[in-house]
């Protein structure tokens, strides 16, 4: 489900489920 293909995106994608979870 989550890919992996740039270290950043990892980041990215913590911050935006972070974002996402009210």
């Amino acid at each position: 489900m989550v890919k992996k293909t740039c270290p950043n995106e990892g980041v990215i994608i913590s911050i935006i489920t972070e974002f996402q979870t009210f």
